[in-house]
């Protein structure tokens, strides 16, 4: 009971934080080929996918036309919103279709060629039971593929402010607390392997971008939206106070505009074959 009540508490968490403006814009900009290049490699003609964590859709109707014709993609995401934005924004792709479900209680056995999950199992208390579930969901001989961060392994050059620095701790404190695991994207292989999953490959993803290049300043203001949006509701929890929050806020947006020059995000694609 407790572990299901931690279970609940978390992904409540874990759904705010997608459900934010912040995050809505960043969810709605990502592609197939610019988000998951290394699932897009692996996407053939003909096969049947399983997105979970699809949100509004936008990588998800990429795989849906990476696998046509012939193929068919159903996208889950636990918010009702988002799916009802995807069933709007992608309405006229045959070969797609959405729900609204839940990682932990999917009703699918050995029904998909692949079953994929991006920077979602990041937000949950229980990554173990979600990639056992998404093992089932995959038929024999069928590909498990899951994209994640190790956020410890965060890095931006120069180094941030201090109060950045102590806030990003405080940050990542505070989602441990709730069951998140902020290393996944490095457990992902032993969970693949528990789960008795063969052929298991780690493909680095990294985001890496240098002042300079496009997108330079919109990417490396995420952990500034962090401090904006999270940061606030860390305050009313009494996590941190508000002269910590707003200082970092200050302080690494003046950074950005004047110091920053690149920005390191770890992320892996780690993928498995299901043998029985």
């Amino acid at each position: 009971v407790e572990r299901l009540a931690t279970r609940k508490n978390t992904m409540s968490y874990a759904e705010n934080a997608a459900t934010n403006g912040t995050s809505l814009f960043v969810i709605n900009n990502r592609s197939l080929a610019a988000s998951n290049a290394h699932l897009a490699s692996l996407l053939k003609p003909g096969m049947k996918v399983l997105d979970l964590g699809c949100g509004t859709g936008a990588i998800t109707n990429g795989i849906a036309e990476a696998v046509s014709p012939g193929g068919s993609v159903i996208g889950i995401d636990r918010s009702p919103d988002f799916i009802e934005k995807a069933k709007v924004n992608y309405q006229a792709i045959s070969n797609l279709r959405f729900e609204v479900g839940d990682i932990y209680n999917l009703p699918f056995d050995g029904e998909f060629d692949l079953v994929t999950a991006s920077r979602l199992l990041q937000w949950l208390p229980d990554a173990p039971l979600a990639v056992e579930n998404m093992v089932r969901a995959a038929k024999i001989g069928g590909k498990i593929v899951v994209l994640d961060y190790n956020h410890e392994k965060y890095r931006v050059e120069p180094p941030a402010p201090a109060s950045m620095v102590h806030f990003l701790q405080v940050y990542l404190d505070w989602r441990r607390k709730a069951g998140m695991d902020m290393e996944v994207a490095d457990h992902l292989a032993d969970l693949f392997q528990s789960n008795g999953l063969a052929g298991i490959i780690v493909t680095p993803q990294h985001e890496i971008i240098h002042r300079g290049e496009t997108g330079f300043e919109n990417k490396i203001r995420i952990r500034a939206e962090v401090v904006a949006d999270w940061g606030r509701v860390m305050v009313r929890q009494g996590v941190i106070s508000e002269e910590e929050r707003s200082r970092a806020e200050t302080d690494y947006l003046n950074w950005i505009e004047y110091e920053a020059q690149s920005q390191f995000l770890y992320l892996l694609s780690v993928e498995g074959i299901r043998t029985s």
